[in-house]
């Protein structure tokens, strides 16, 4: 009787939301960060951000109106909860706290917290350095990918070590 090798574990991917303007710049950094991440949605406007984001992260999400993430295909059930919403260079500072407070509205009260132990439930918002955003050429979609996998990964990195120490990980808020 011969038996099968076992199947090759893979890490979960990592849920995430992303707010952007631009389709021909997200559509190749999502197809960039697969299969490691797992984009449930885009929101391309500050309105659908501040009604579809609470929603999803009150747990009634819809299926997005931009027709991108892995919750506009409709056998995802239940979805995962996001770990980090991105909100690109498109959006001014304003739309960004327009599209933060919206989604911190629906949060359950734990979610909030500035503190997370080690790889614990949470949102992080990522948003483009402002140093970098006075460039008189915007950033190519290659360039937009490379920084999105390294905060990530530098993100990932820092919640492994926080964890492996015991500590609590207090990073709400980063820079791509």
């Amino acid at each position: 009787m011969s038996s099968s090798p076992p199947a090759e574990q893979h890490p979960q991917p990592l849920p995430i939301i992303i707010c952007a303007t631009n389709p021909e710049h997200f559509t190749y950094v999502i197809d960039q960060i697969k299969p490691s991440v797992e984009v449930l949605a885009v929101f391309t406007s500050v309105s659908t951000a501040t009604t579809e984001l609470p929603l999803l992260l009150s747990g009634y999400p819809t299926m997005p109106s931009s027709g991108y993430g892995s919750l506009s295909q409709q056998s995802i059930d239940p979805p995962s909860m996001p770990r980090a919403v991105i909100v690109a260079g498109g959006f001014s500072d304003d739309d960004y706290a327009s599209i933060k407070q919206a989604a911190e509205s629906s949060l359950p009260q734990a979610s909030l917290s500035d503190e997370v132990i080690g790889g614990g439930e949470g949102v992080t918002w990522f948003r483009p350095d402002p140093s970098t955003r006075v460039r008189a050429v915007p950033p190519t979609r290659e360039e937009l990918a490379a920084r999105l996998k390294a905060a990530l990964a530098k993100w990932t990195d820092d919640q492994a070590e926080a964890e492996a120490k015991g500590e609590a990980y207090q990073a709400r808020e980063r820079w791509l």
